[in-house]
């Protein structure tokens, strides 16, 4: 939800959302680096494929693989046939790598579906650790960041400031209590499956944000986390996104996505950061960090529907996972449980590693 629009109803409105900003002293970013087609969905557990992967059925819960590969614990199958990778034109197809970035809404309306992916997420963990790693032996990571890209210099009567994250990997804990953070700034599936799941909950349960208008860009907040925040002299995500691995983008919000191609480290508090940019845009800009190989990036999305008139529709977040079809899935955010399309997801994400071109040389 954008609070800002509170802001121009009134100022009482707005401080009655509040802005948890944590010790005034201490930023955010301290500890050191140690190292498409929108679906209608079904009722309650709203999860659908957006397309048909290859090799992973139709991404349903009863068809996300085809053969062998079935994980004791859920039940879900993934299909196994090929480990090696398969050979085209004298190119062995297939990944070793997955990084998988989380991209998470942490506006003021969040919280209880930030609550509902920390909750599923163990059981996406340990389906990857019992398929893709211990049978495949593929190497993960995942990344975690807000798409809040307001700066900390944006304030309101100096103090309501924005978060100032700009794509910066998540890596503390947020908003519920925890001691398993990660050691660096991201999480490695190497850790095994209960170290990920509760680092996860650490640093996916984000504080809440100030927002302000256009904030909630998770699309422009990916473009700053895999190429603003490691091409400038921070380089503060630099070496989370590997060339030879399978990107896996995660977006989870309530709201439609609002991004301005490179938007001002700041702007106006009552207007905005630009003109909103197509979002065929940001999909090149993904393709052309994999390569030039649309097959080696995978768009999920925990999002609204494509349309209907609600608030929480989201039409351009419905549009890039066209854009990235067939390797794309989408689950309705108002869904009272995630574990269904977390696991439905996996099935997208393990066809598309099949089909995975390795990078020339």
């Amino acid at each position: 939800m954008r609070w800002s629009r509170f802001v121009v109803v009134g100022v009482a409105g707005f401080l009655a959302v509040g802005c948890n900003t944590g010790d005034s002293d201490t930023s955010p970013f301290d500890s050191p680096m140690t190292s498409a087609t929108g679906t209608t969905a079904t009722a309650d557990t709203t999860a659908g494929p957006t397309s048909t992967s290859p090799g992973t059925g139709s991404g349903s819960s009863s068809s996300a693989g085809s053969s062998e590969g079935v994980d004791e614990d859920t039940g879900f199958k993934f299909d196994l046939a090929n480990p090696d990778g398969s050979e085209t034109n004298g190119v062995t197809m297939g990944c070793d790598k997955v990084d998988i970035l989380f991209v998470i809404d942490d506006s003021g309306s969040m919280s209880d579906n930030q609550d509902k992916l920390t909750a599923a997420f163990p059981g996406m963990a340990q389906t990857i650790d019992d398929t893709l790693v211990d049978q495949q032996g593929i190497d993960y990571r995942i990344g975690v960041v807000s798409s809040n890209i307001t700066d900390e210099t944006m304030c309101l009567f100096g103090a309501l400031c924005g978060p100032g994250y700009l794509g910066r990997l998540q890596h503390d804990q947020g908003r519920v209590p925890c001691s398993d953070v990660p050691t660096g700034r991201w999480i490695e599936g190497s850790e095994g499956a209960a170290a990920v799941g509760n680092q996860f909950t650490c640093i996916a349960s984000l504080v809440q944000a100030q927002d302000f208008n256009g904030s909630e860009a998770p699309l422009e907040a990916t473009r700053m986390a895999l190429i603003d925040r490691v091409t400038d002299v921070e380089h503060y995500n630099l070496g989370f996104l590997r060339d030879d691995a399978l990107l896996v983008l995660v977006l989870v919000t309530d709201e439609d996505d609002q991004s301005v191609w490179m938007s001002p480290t700041n702007w106006p508090l009552f207007g905005g950061p630009g003109m909103i940019a197509p979002v065929s845009q940001f999909h090149d800009m993904l393709v052309g960090l994999k390569g030039g190989h649309p097959e080696n990036l995978v768009a999920v999305a925990i999002s609204g529907p494509q349309g209907g008139g609600g608030e929480t529709d989201a039409p351009r977040i419905h549009a890039f996972l066209d854009l990235v079809a067939p390797n794309s899935y989408w689950a309705d955010i108002s869904g009272s449980d995630y574990s269904t399309p977390l696991q439905e997801a996996l099935g997208i994400i393990e066809g598309s590693c099949e089909n995975f071109i390795p990078p020339a040389g």
